[in-house]
């Protein structure tokens, strides 16, 4: 059985969650349906705000990462579908090494939606699912892009961002409202929410199985100092997938050879 693949229908909108504090969110008008990652291990670190109320965690390995040239979403609604999908997520990596089971999911109440970005040359991408609302007759699932690396350093490798999430199941057409994230948004945003993390004393790192490599991508603000990790899974030379975490410390100023 053939997954489902649907194109994204673009929502061009100038307000929107992951940007700056004084624009105005978009409102559900309808219900406002709750996102659940795929059952996965649980990984420490800062979570991301959803359109409607709440937050998530970032991304997370195995599904942060879909090895496929160009972008696309799916909508799963059945475990032939969702056995096709992670036979295809999985692919890349080598005979003989771990792979991760495929998660138990309960089609008759869940569906599962996948957005991925398709090949970038750097890290530093995401492509994040952070609203869906069920209105005027259909599914309306929000996924936020971040294309725009130019104010982060990145590590040279290429990637595949990529999400995936669980709603409650739903016949209805989905449709995908898309948004693109600047990067001084992306960094306004991780600020914010590393304050929050620190503040109710949220964990500072990620773990995952399969870590093999890591490298930090940094950025700084004033005397705010945001470091986002990014681990790279991989066998020898044969990238497999990355995630990454992010933390918040501040600069302390270095001292002077005459205070030394």
């Amino acid at each position: 059985m053939k997954l489902a693949l649907t194109l994204p229908c673009v929502l061009i909108s100038f307000s929107f969650l992951f940007g700056a504090q004084e624009k105005s969110p978009i409102v559900c008008h309808g219900k406002a349906l709750p996102i659940t990652l795929l059952p996965w291990e649980k990984m420490t670190g800062i979570s991301l705000p959803l359109r409607f109320g709440g937050t998530r965690p970032f991304p997370r390995p195995p599904v942060n990462s879909f090895r496929a040239d160009k972008s696309f979403r799916l909508v799963i609604k059945s475990r032939d579908e969702f056995s096709d999908f992670w036979r295809r997520l999985l692919a890349p990596i080598p005979p003989g090494n771990w792979v991760p089971p495929m998660p138990e999911i309960d089609f008759s109440k869940e569906m599962i939606i996948v957005a991925a970005m398709g090949q970038r040359p750097s890290s530093g991408y995401w492509t994040i699912i952070d609203g869906a609302c069920e209105v005027d007759g259909q599914v309306e699932v929000f996924v936020s892009n971040v294309e725009d690396v130019s104010c982060t350093g990145q590590f040279g490798v290429v990637t595949y961002p990529a999400d995936a999430v669980r709603l409650p199941r739903n016949d209805l057409p989905v449709v995908f409202r898309e948004t693109q994230v600047s990067c001084k948004e992306w960094l306004n945003l991780l600020q914010r929410m590393s304050e929050k993390g620190w503040e109710s004393g949220a964990g500072q790192e990620t773990e995952s199985v399969g870590l093999r490599k890591s490298s930090g991508n940094s950025a700084i603000e004033g005397q705010n100092h945001v470091q986002i990790e990014s681990f790279l899974f991989s066998d020898g030379d044969q990238f497999i997938g990355w995630s990454a975490s992010a933390s918040r410390h501040r600069l302390r100023p270095s001292k002077t050879r005459a205070e030394t």
